[in-house]
């Protein structure tokens, strides 16, 4: 991912953290981003697979731009992601331990809403 990128995912997202904590502070908005030494083992996280491997746990929504990705995990969660994918934008639903590969190009994860078991 370029600087250019990374940087413009930094941004979006502390935006989008802020602006979530200005708005309010519901349970909604409990969800996490799980640090990479304890995702790194575990299948149970909703996880974003691109370059890497981004973890997240606790029902709520969270406003993210993750560029290059080829596969969702739900894990022991359902979940809903915005995506965007060759100009189109879709929901992708999840249901427990479902996952869903992209082999028709990248996608950009938009927003994340994890629902619970």
């Amino acid at each position: 991912m370029t600087l250019r990128k990374r940087l413009a995912a930094l941004a979006l997202a502390g935006s989008a953290a802020l602006t979530a904590g200005l708005v309010t502070a519901s349970p909604a908005s409990a969800i996490d981003r799980v640090d990479d030494a304890t995702c790194g083992g575990h299948y149970d996280f909703y996880t974003v697979y691109n370059e890497g491997k981004l973890c997240f746990a606790n029902d709520g929504s969270t406003g993210v731009a993750i560029y290059d990705v080829w596969e969702l995990d739900s894990g022991n969660n359902t979940s809903r992601t915005g995506v965007t994918q060759n100009g189109s934008s879709f929901i992708v639903n999840l249901g427990s331990w479902q996952g869903r590969q992209f082999t028709n190009g990248f996608l950009t994860v938009n927003w994340i809403d994890i629902t619970g078991r």
